[in-house]
């Protein structure tokens, strides 16, 4: 096998989230963070803010992807 163009696993990358509790700016790798699907409203990420353990979401914008 050879890889022409070696890409990013889907569990290695980012995700920002924003705490509203405490304003913290945290990013962390989407295997820890948990997806959650949403029909209605839409899929989005969750996980608990490091500082006030308030738990954070964020939209998922395309199959699990984040620019």
């Amino acid at each position: 096998m050879k890889i022409i163009s070696r890409g990013t696993a889907p569990e290695h990358k980012p995700i920002r989230f924003e705490c509203v509790k405490c304003k913290t700016v945290f990013e962390t790798w989407q295997l820890e963070a948990t997806w959650i699907p949403d029909a209605r409203d839409g899929d989005y990420w969750q996980h608990p803010c490091p500082v006030c353990v308030h738990i954070c979401t964020q939209a998922v914008k395309s199959w699990g992807e984040q620019p």
